[in-house]
Order: structure tokens, then sequence, then C-alpha cells
């Protein structure tokens, strides 16, 4: 099948399609709003991989089923899921670790810290 399929010379519109006419009110054919790129001629989702295979859109249940999984287990983190043209593409989890208490970290002395950061334009810091 080539890139642009030939004018079919069905009477029948494709789904999604407008008729149009000009300023005289002739037809001006049928115009059909164009697929996004994901689409297969049979009207399912495909979705391509970093190699270039392309495979189908898991069903819902699965797609669910994933998340569920992704979320089992997490004691503290994040699912991010990432939505494109109203499906599921990835599904990222990140564990993060919370430490029980605060760590020792020697705080810095605020006259140190306010000192080296200057508050307003003055004659002192080039204004």
């Amino acid at each position: 099948m080539s890139e642009i399929d030939p004018p079919s010379h069905d009477s029948t519109p494709e789904p999604g399609a407008t008729h149009s006419a000009d300023a005289n009110g002739k037809s001006a054919g049928t115009a059909s709003a164009p697929a996004s790129p994901g689409a297969a001629a049979n009207g399912t989702r495909r979705v391509q991989r970093k190699g270039g295979a392309v495979r189908p859109t898991p069903p819902p249940a699965e797609v669910v089923s994933r998340i569920l999984s992704a979320l089992s287990g997490l004691d503290y983190g994040s699912v991010e899921i990432i939505v494109q043209d109203n499906h599921v593409v990835q599904i990222q989890r990140t564990q993060r670790s919370r430490f029980a208490r605060p760590l020792d970290i020697p705080q810095v002395p605020a006259a140190i810290s306010s000192a080296s950061t200057p508050s307003a334009p003055s004659a002192r810091n080039g204004a």
C-alpha cells in the first residue's frame, strides 16, 4: 500500500468525514479529519516502541492491573501515569527513602547566611 491512498469511487464517506461545497454550491468532495499518528487502519490504537516495532495498546483491564502492580509494595514514593491521546503509554514508579529522624546537618549561623545574601541594593554592594 502506498503512503497516499488513491481516491475511492465509493459514495459512502469515511467516519468523521464532512461534505463541503464551494461558493456556487457545487460539491467539493468529501474531506476527512486526519487520523491520530498511532491510529491503525481498522480503528485500533497502536503504540510505537523505540526500536520502531509497533504493538497494540493493552486492554483497560491490563492497564489497571499494571498500575496496581506498580502501587503494590510501594512504601514511600510515587507512580506516574503518562497518557497520550486518551491512552496510557507509560507507567513510571519511583521509590523514595524517608529518614526516621532528621539528619545531623550542621546549621549555618544566621549572621553568616544573612551577611552573604544582600536584601536590597545599597552603596555597599555596588548599587
